[in-house]
Order: structure tokens, then sequence, then C-alpha cells
């Protein structure tokens, strides 16, 4: 193959061109020449005209008209793939996709909170926990990189317990910040407190807000 190097994007479909993957054989036309595609990981091939519908093999004239497209399945990870090229009498050995470079696409971070209605005596303590199967977790694509959550009530107060890994702001308030990896973050959220201000008698509204601060899990 004279070309074997592709630029893919996350959750992405990019129109395979002959700077990418190409091979030439002066006995055969491009038409002739047929890639074929095995192993493939988090994403394939498809032909522009029947979208949607994986393929395994092409031909260079394929490409050379921009007729081939590959489709990434929106995983974190690059995909993979063999390529094998043959004129219809030889071909030679697969050899694997080479890809050059990969563009991660920075995913929102996801809250995940009780749906169920919480109660708690006026003044006391309600206690979020997987224990009390009302726990709240944090899920994102930033890996080990810090992720930011903010936790507000109008009537009432948060406390987080203290770990060293992470950094809480405003502990013991009705607006608490905390800063740290997502494993960190979750495990100081299983055990959080909320408490009603004094004399609040009625319904509130708790709001979680995270904000990945741009970082993705990939290097």
């Amino acid at each position: 193959m004279a070309n074997n190097s592709f630029k893919l994007t996350e959750g992405g479909a990019t129109i395979i061109t002959t700077s990418e993957l190409s091979a030439t054989d002066v006995d055969s036309p491009e038409s002739s020449i047929a890639f074929t595609i095995s192993d493939a990981v988090n994403g394939n091939f498809e032909l522009i005209a029947n979208p949607e519908l994986a393929v395994t093999s092409f031909t260079q004239d394929d490409i050379a008209k921009r007729r081939v497209k590959f489709v990434h399945n929106g995983d974190e990870t690059p995909p993979s793939f063999k390529i094998s090229v043959g004129d219809g009498e030889d071909s030679a050995d697969a050899a694997a996709g080479v890809i050059a470079e990969f563009l991660p696409i920075n995913d929102a971070p996801v809250n995940t909170v009780t749906t169920t209605a919480q109660s708690v005596l006026e003044e006391r303590g309600l206690v979020f926990s997987r224990a009390n199967n009302n726990a709240i977790s944090i899920s994102d694509d930033a890996g080990d990189n810090p992720i930011q959550v903010t936790l507000t009530a109008a009537n009432g107060i948060f406390t987080v317990a203290n770990d060293a890994f992470i950094s809480i702001t405003n502990n013991a308030t009705g607006a608490v910040t905390i800063r740290g990896t997502i494993a960190k973050i979750n495990t100081a959220l299983d055990g959080l407190i909320f408490r009603s201000a004094r004399n609040f008698n009625g319904s509130t509204t708790i709001v979680v807000a995270a904000n990945d601060l741009g970082n993705t899990g990939v290097a």
C-alpha cells in the first residue's frame, strides 16, 4: 500500500481520501484494486451511497471518487482494523490500519441523582448514599483529570466529608464546590449530608452542576 494513515474523529464520519489509503498496480486499473477490511473495532467503513451499512470491501476507484467513509462508534478510544489489498489475482497480507490522528470529543458530564422525592424532619440531616439508595454520582470522560461539582440549595446546607485528595470550597453552606477526580468526588458524595435551614418547613430543590473543566481522559 502506498498510503495507510488515517485522521479520524471520535463519533464522527470521515470520507477516506487517497492520501489516507491507496495502492498502485501498473497492471490493473483502479476499479480492480480492492481493499478488504477485517477485525474492525470501534467503527466501520461504509459506502456513502448506503449509509449505516458496514462494508468490508471497496476499490481504489471508490476511494478516488470519495465514495467511502469511516464511521467511528463514539467510544473514547481510537478504532482499529486490518487492511489487505489485491488485484483479483494476487493479494498482500493484511496490515493494521495506521491511526495517525484521533481527535477526541469532550463529552459533557452526566449527573445521576435519585428520582424519588426525599424527605427529612426539620433541621435533621438527610444522607445521600448508596446504602440509602439515593446516592448522587457523576460520570464523565475526564479520566484521572480533575472536574468540578457545585451543590446548591436555597433552604439548607451541605456537608461533605473532608478528603485530602479533593478540594472543598464553602463546606457546610448552601453552595459547596468540590474539585478532584471523578472517583474521589463520587467517594465524597457517597455520604453527602443535606440539612434544611433552621425553622424551614416545605419543599426545596437541590441543584447538582458538574463541569469537566475541558478535560478528557484521552491523551
